[in-house]
């Protein structure tokens, strides 16, 4: 979902008061939305794919910015097939004399033995990395539920415009963001109780 069609869904469903001079702009829902991204952060994982050149005589490799959990490493193993064939490689510890298909991995770089040959996207590294803040209404949302963004800036708008101290929009946010975190394992009677 685009972030321009979340704000649509969202002004959709807003109803201002019309006794108060709040005014609602596309930055602010995506101030909102950044505000919710950055609650709900710790409890997001998107799997990325990411590719690199594997460059001869070049043994130390930065593992991207953006990376929270490395999952999978692949070395190109057969240049002449289309698509380009990998293996798997297998992650070893530090004191060992690297093999073709072992790397170690340390202090957000990985090292792989000295490679013969220059290959354009000759490793392939699958991982995890966290939500990012919205910056443009253009962006794709890239979490499995966008509604919880909506949920949580109508209930912010709400509370803003008419001064409650109630929001049923932010209830449904709360709602999702226990959904969310019991998805990874929190339990939910340690959460409510704060534990």
């Amino acid at each position: 979902m685009l972030v321009s069609e979340l704000i649509s869904w969202c002004n959709s469903i807003y109803e201002p008061d019309e006794t108060s001079d709040f005014e609602i702009t596309y930055d602010r829902w995506i101030l909102f939305f950044n505000e919710c991204i950055s609650d709900i952060r710790p409890y997001t994982n998107i799997y990325v794919t990411a590719t690199t050149d594997l460059v001869e005589g070049t043994e130390e490799y930065a593992l991207p910015s953006d990376l929270d959990v490395m999952h999978e490493l692949y070395i190109c193993t057969d240049t002449s097939a289309t698509p380009l064939i990998y293996a798997e490689m297998t992650r070893v510890k530090e004191e060992t004399t690297l093999g073709s298909n072992e790397y170690i991995l340390w202090d957000k770089t990985f090292t792989i033995a000295e490679p013969d040959e220059t290959i354009e996207d000759g490793l392939k590294l699958y991982y995890w990395r966290k939500a990012t803040d919205i910056e443009e209404v253009t962006e794709t949302i890239e979490l499995d539920d966008p509604y919880i963004l909506g949920y949580y800036a109508l209930g912010q708008v709400e509370l803003a415009d008419r001064q409650q101290d109630y929001s049923v929009h932010y209830e449904r946010y709360k709602d999702k963001m226990l959904k969310l975190k019991s998805k990874i394992g929190f339990d939910l009677y340690e959460l409510e109780s704060r534990w």
